[in-house]
């Protein structure tokens, strides 16, 4: 090495511009070490060079050795960077190495020859000396000493950084060689699960997949890959794999709705078809709040349960603004009467609130359920027939949540009184106030609602009328601005109000009643306003008779659909006479004082303001004609309960400008149609439309849960239907989302709408009855005991007798022009012999099977808890003869009520209190002997009667049903008509018939009976022996004159079921009298026999026999009926005494008998048995009217 550097460096030490080297005094100055003696010497002596380009030997004594460092970076072996001597610019040159830690360097301007003392003292000159303290000598040990920065360039390497680049390197290589296998693999994976993720797709895409959501849950919760995801989707679809878990509330929500909504099949369709939960696990996962039902008078423990059960946190979402309010709903519905075993309570239901509290209602022995079934007999207590319901709903909302909650249901007999409902709903009242699920959480309740039920307003009375308004008080000083505004409250300044849609239909029986409105001079009847309806050129007279239908008073669409057409006459010419256009007037003007109130319930696009005008119009106009009239124009009743809704809608309006201006209020809300509702969920849930007091309960309960779902995600709910209602006909249910006049309370002038109200009333009173009909409403309201509640002095319509009892009530007789289409429905698929017997009824085995559920489908349908718990209760069974009998079957079997208390399904009946006693009563009276006709002389479909048929040259009596009646070439279906229209000489009238099978019965007395087989004889024959009789085979159409009534009797046959029975007596007496009105004793006998029915398929079953005999005929009528003229002489037996009597005394010998009839004396002449035939005063009746009896 020595050498190298010597013959590499010796011709640069030569050149002319070296410069002298460092003294070693420099080097010590510096901190440097001295340099060590040289371990090797130069392999070629140094030549000096001289300015004339000769050389000369250099003594080593005077040469420089170069200047030697102390290599602090490690060993110089591998820590010194040679390669970057390549560039020239480096200032020095390695010469020697004297150790591992030392090397020489010497200067490229190294002087060679020492010239200085301490030049030669330190054998270096100054130019290497240098070296010692260089900047680029000391930062190349820097850089030698450590690792090599980022991106240094290789000749400032040194071999130990080399390695240390390299090893890095080769480390990073074979990392990078790892990861680049890795993410083959990885890209390898991923492709696969683009695939599988690409059939996921495809097979989500193109199958039904029951569940989807949850098996993509379940498998990703457990790490699943995609091609397990997939698999579990192909198993899915095969039907072999399904979740069983992890529904979320949403679902469970649906799942709810579906069950109560579409019913258990549903549920199980849904469940099969998008994996829903069961109804098992419904029942189970689901917890549905439950109302408590109150066994006796509502009391602080139930009311308590169901405020924190159904009005808390999770259950009923606050208003956003509590202090707008509650309404306080109140309506009844009508029960089964049945006592049925509350497995929550341990107690029995049913029983009514009124007379219970005496008994014992818990049930821990069979004494007690025997106890209460003699108390039940004997009258302590009565099976509840009507179901109180109370629920809170808010007075208005912005958005959908004005849903009623029910949260009280409580059995009655009816008889409560006003005060005793007051004192339990002032305990529903101080429980609410002071529950913390109360009137902390959902504001106080302003208002209690009813119907116009006269228990249910003395209510309002009591509670809504005990206290003054604070007059200096802001809301006092609003209303008490208003003159003749009523301004009494209840405590904490509740008020009552009605139900609107109630007045519209009392509105509408009150314009169909007979008995007429009274207007200044005028009563107002029935008749007069179809006549004002037949004005209208858009109304034909059938439809005029189907709104003046009394028939459904419960038919708002129909109420309203009759004011709105009676409005309509203002804007219609009529020419009539003068009488006429006076009625015609009037009618007029009681639509348009009736239309002040309804019209702000159902046009929509009227605002707030017009509203109100509308509503204190209607105040003032019923309040002057009841100081004018008094009841002749309103009842008393209907008087107090639209007043108490508009003072409600006042105060409300008024109130609510009081809490926020921007407040909508819909007065639309006003009433318990929201409640109705609430009913429509319980009728709709099942295919039974009644119920029982516990079925009511879970039905209430499970009405409350979908509201509160509809609450929760308002995405599900359809709601009504948003349909255009400007205009509309008919209206009956509206929702806030279809109004669109301006209804906030902001945009209301109280008291300029309040007084343009009172104006528009004195002009339509002026307008009616003149000037003089103009009232001065300030002076009568000067006198602060009179206001509109009080419009004489003292408070309308409060006596709890119900003063307004008939205003439901229509005379059975209506002085109407009487029409098929008032009578009944229209319908097209009426044919000839249509049957209009009556339908209102089902069968006898349907209403058995509907009403009489056997104890099994009772504890299955009705005791299943709606949810079952954990927690210890008293034994649901008891110890009945040393056997275990589950209570509820207990209950059903020793209380089972009487068929009395079952009540009817139709809609019309079950309202009414109609029971199946009552339908079976129905036939029961008919036994009266003189019931065969309605008390109003009418004879309907159903009725049976006697007509005599033609069977070959027989004439025998049949005994036939009737189908329906035709007046004349008219093709209307009748189901009555008047006897006398069927006695008439002229009439028209045409009865079809059905012809009764009877066979000889057991006896009734001295004589025996035939009874129905419950088959009809065929009349006519098929076309074909092969084809299929139908109704045309079996029914024909005879004149009326034919028809003969019967009376028959109910009795059972041996089937113990009820079939016709008629004594074969009245058979006989009803043949010989349907014999004579044929005039056999003239020439007319051949042409009367033509109009007689032929039988030509009647086979054996006609005439009747007895014993094989024929029986109730005639034979050889042909021959028998020649004509054989009689003379006055003669001889001629009577029919009534069978005493002989001169043909030309004949008519006086019967006109004797008839006289006896007419005046109920005895007549000892008459044969035995007739004074008790009830038809044979019936038949000496019609034989008087007939020409050939009558007196000379």
């Amino acid at each position: 090495m020595a050498g190298l550097y010597s013959s590499a460096i010796a011709p640069r030490l030569s050149t002319p511009n070296q410069t002298p080297r460092a003294s070693l005094a420099d080097l010590e100055t510096a901190g440097l070490p001295p340099s060590s003696p040289p371990s090797f010497e130069l392999n070629s002596p140094v030549t000096d060079v001289s300015s004339d380009g000769h050389s000369s030997d250099i003594d080593e004594e005077n040469e420089c050795m170069g200047q030697s460092i102390k290599w602090q970076a490690g060993s110089v072996w591998d820590t010194y960077a040679y390669a970057q001597h390549d560039d020239e610019t480096i200032p020095w040159a390695p010469i020697r190495i004297e150790s591992a830690d030392r090397i020489v360097l010497q200067s490229k301007s190294c002087k060679v020859i020492l010239k200085t003392p301490s030049e030669l003292q330190e054998r270096t000159c100054s130019s290497c000396s240098q070296l010692r303290h260089s900047p680029q000598v000391l930062k190349m040990i820097e850089r030698a000493s450590g690792d090599a920065p980022p991106h240094t360039n290789w000749k400032y390497l040194n071999a130990r950084q080399v390695k240390r680049i390299l090893s890095i390197t080769r480390q990073q290589n074979c990392s990078l060689r790892l990861k680049n296998q890795n993410f083959k693999r990885k890209e390898a994976r991923s492709r696969k699960n683009l695939i599988n993720h690409q059939r996921i797709i495809m097979l989500v895409s193109q199958n039904k997949i029951a569940g989807v959501s949850r098996i993509l849950d379940v498998a990703l919760r457990n790490g699943a890959s995609a091609e397990s995801v997939h698999k579990k989707l192909e198993s899915a679809i095969a039907g072999v794999y399904a979740p069983r878990s992890r529904w979320t509330d949403r679902e469970y929500d649906i799942a709810f709705l579906i069950k109560a909504l579409g019913g258990a099949r549903l549920l199980y369709t849904l469940q099969k078809a998008d994996a829903y939960p069961s109804r098992a696990t419904l029942h189970r996962r689901k917890v549905i709040p439950e109302l408590t039902t109150s066994a006796g008078i509502p009391n602080k423990s139930d009311i308590n349960a169901n405020l924190n059960t159904l009005m808390c946190e999770g259950a009923r979402k606050p208003p956003a603004n509590p202090a707008i309010g509650q309404v306080f709903l109140i309506d009844g519905t009508t029960l089964e009467s049945v006592c049925r075993f509350d497995l929550k309570q341990n107690c029995v239901i049913g029983l009514c609130r009124e007379h219970s509290h005496g008994v014992k209602i818990s049930i821990d022995e069979i004494g007690d359920v025997k106890n209460i079934g003699e108390a039940l007999e004997s009258g302590v207590c009565h099976r509840g027939k009507d179901g109180t319901v109370a629920a809170l709903a808010p007075v208005t909302s912005n958005d959908e949540t004005y849903f009623p909650v029910p949260l009280i249901i409580s059995a009655s007999c009816k008889s409560e009184t006003g005060e005793d409902l007051a004192k339990w709903i002032e305990t529903f009242l101080e429980t609410y106030r002071e529950n913390p699920n109360g009137e902390k959480r959902h504001g106080p309740i302003q208002t209690i609602a009813t119907d116009g039920e006269s228990s249910f307003r003395k209510l309002r009375f009591v509670l809504g009328l005990s206290e003054d308004l604070n007059k200096t008080s802001d809301l006092g000083r609003i209303l008490y601005a208003l003159p003749g505004l009523n301004c009494n409250t209840g405590r904490h300044g509740i008020l009552g109000t009605c139900d609107p849609k109630h007045i519209v239909k009392r509105f509408a029986t009150m314009l169909r009643s007979p008995t007429g409105i009274q207007v200044d001079d005028t009563f107002i009847t029935n008749n007069m306003i179809f006549e004002a309806l037949t004005h209208l050129p858009e109304l034909s007279n059938e439809q005029a008779h189907l709104l003046l239908n009394p028939s459904d008073k419960q038919n708002v669409p129909k109420a309203v659909n009759l004011l709105q057409s009676l409005f309509d006459l203002a804007n219609t010419s009529i020419v009539a006479t003068p009488a006429v256009l006076e009625r015609g007037r009037k009618v007029v003007f009681i639509s348009r004082v009736l239309n002040f109130f309804l019209f702000p319930f159902i046009k929509v696009e009227m605002s707030l303001s017009e509203q109100i005008r509308d509503l204190s119009a209607y105040i003032h106009l019923i309040t002057a004609l009841f100081r004018k009239h008094n009841t002749g124009f309103m009842t008393s009743a209907l008087y107090a309960d639209s007043q108490a809704i508009v003072k409600n809608v006042l105060f409300t309006v008024a109130r609510l400008q009081l809490i926020d201006l921007k407040i909508k209020y819909y007065i639309l809300l006003e009433g318990t149609d929201r409640l109705e509702q609430l009913f429509s969920h319980v009728r709709t849930q099942d295919h039974s439309r009644n119920f029982d007091l516990l079925q009511l309960t879970y039905k209430l309960s499970t009405a409350a849960e979908i509201n509160a779902i509809f609450e929760r995600y308002p995405d599900l709910d359809r709601g009504h239907i948003r349909r255009d209602l400007i205009n509309a006909r008919g209206v009956d249910h509206i929702n806030p989302k279809s109004w669109v006049g301006d209804v906030s309370v902001g945009s209301v002038d109280i008291k300029k709408e309040y007084f343009l109200g009172r104006e528009v009333a004195n002009a339509v009173l002026a307008e009616q009855f003149g000037p003089s009909g103009c009232v001065d409403f300030d002076a009568i309201f000067a006198d602060r005991k009179i206001d509109h509640l009080r419009p004489l002095g003292k408070y309308v319509g409060s006596s709890f007798v119900g003063e307004d009892s008939n205003v439901d009530k229509i005379d059975d007789e209506p002085n109407l022009p009487v029409t098929g289409a008032l009578a009944f429905e229209p319908r097209d698929d009426l044919t000839e012999f249509e049957d209009m017997r009556d339908t209102t009824y089902s069968s006898d085995s349907e209403l058995s099977r509907n009403s009489n559920p056997t104890d099994a489908d009772q504890n299955e349908a009705d005791n299943i808890e709606l949810n079952p718990t954990l927690e210890k209760k008293p034994s649901q069974y008891l110890e009945t003869g040393g056997a275990r009998e589950f209570k509820p079957t207990v209950i059903a079997r020793l209380l089972q009520p009487t068929e009395s208390d079952r009540k009817l399904h139709t809609r019309l009946l079950r309202v009414q209190g109609k029971s199946l006693q009552d339908y079976m009563q129905r036939y029961d009276d008919l036994n009266q002997p003189d019931d065969f006709v309605e008390a109003d002389g009418k004879v309907k479909s159903g009725d049976l009667g006697a007509v005599l048929s033609r069977i070959d040259d027989k004439i025998c009596l049949t005994v036939v049903e009737v189908l329906n009646f035709r007046r004349g070439s008219s093709k209307a279906n009748l189901p009555s008509v008047s006897l006398d229209d069927l006695d008439a000489e002229d009439s028209r009238t045409t009865l079809a018939i059905q012809i009764l099978q009877l066979s000889p019965g057991e006896p009734i007395g001295n004589d025996f009976a035939w009874i129905w087989t419950k088959k009809y004889i065929q009349i006519t024959t098929t076309k074909k022996q092969s084809d299929v009789p139908t109704q045309r085979h079996f029914a024909t159409r005879i004149p009326g004159s034919l028809f003969h009534p019967l009376a028959p009797k109910i009795v059972k046959d041996n089937d113990d079921t009820f079939t016709w029975a008629l004594t074969n007596s009245d058979l006989k007496e009803t043949f010989e009298y349907a014999w004579g009105t044929l005039d056999p004793g003239t020439d007319e006998i051949i042409t009367n026999i033509t109009m007689l029915p032929l039988v030509v398929a009647a086979g054996a079953n006609l005439p009747y026999r007895v014993g094989g005999a024929p029986s109730l005929c005639m034979d050889n009528i042909h021959s028998r009926h020649q004509a054989i003229e009689l003379k006055g002489d003669d001889e001629v037996i009577c029919h009534f005494c069978d005493k002989k009597q001169r043909l030309r005394n004949m008519r006086n010998h019967v006109g004797k008998h008839i006289l006896h009839s007419l005046r109920n004396s005895y007549d000892a002449s008459l044969k035995p048995n007739a004074e008790a035939s009830a038809q044979h005063h019936h038949s000496l009746l019609l034989f008087a009217d007939h020409p050939s009896s009558r007196l000379v």
